[in-house]
């Protein structure tokens, strides 16, 4: 059974998408978030400080069980790592377009070089690496990942990752 925590925090993530798929980000209140998750204020700003924090407490949870994913399993190539990102963002394509519609996508922009720096720097890569690769994987990876949603995710997470990888030959 999950813990009271984990269920609040769940029940606010579902309000504030569901009231997102009928109002503007900008037109929902606090207040509209905790009544509908059946929480209190003080429960809201217990997990979060702003209606954004929503998105980047599940980026973050949601990069984490990924990060685990891989790192377990250190037999996994870049191929296989890139799959498994394709396949999860297209797993939650719903919250990708969730802030595209709230004109919120930057915030995967933020995370996703958050998430590039933590890698390179568990990987031993931050010393090797210039101060403009992580920001330039991040960006483009970002500007991938928009592209294959402005196209519906119509290419497959393999397709996706052939992509990638042809790009990334290309800057041997």
């Amino acid at each position: 059974m999950k813990s009271k925590k984990a269920r609040s925090k769940k029940l606010i993530q579902l309000a504030f998408y569901l009231l997102l798929l009928k109002k503007d980000f900008d037109d929902i209140s606090i207040k509209e978030i905790c009544d509908r998750a059946g929480v209190s204020r003080m429960s809201f700003y217990r997990y979060y400080s702003t209606k954004e924090d929503v998105f980047i407490v599940f980026c973050d949870e949601t990069f984490d069980s990924f990060f685990q994913q891989i790192s377990h399993d250190p037999s996994l190539s870049m191929k296989d790592m890139f799959v498994l990102f394709f396949e999860g963002l297209r797993k939650y394509h719903r919250e990708i377009d969730i802030l595209k519609k709230s004109q919120r996508e930057t915030i995967l922009l933020v995370q996703f070089e958050q998430y590039a720096s933590y890698m390179a720097s568990k990987m031993n890569l931050t010393n090797s690496l210039n101060p403009y690769s992580i920001p330039f994987f991040a960006g483009g990876l970002f500007n991938v990942v928009i592209r294959w949603s402005n196209r519906n995710y119509i290419d497959t997470p393999e397709e996706m990752t052939n992509s990638m990888l042809t790009y990334l030959k290309l800057a041997d």
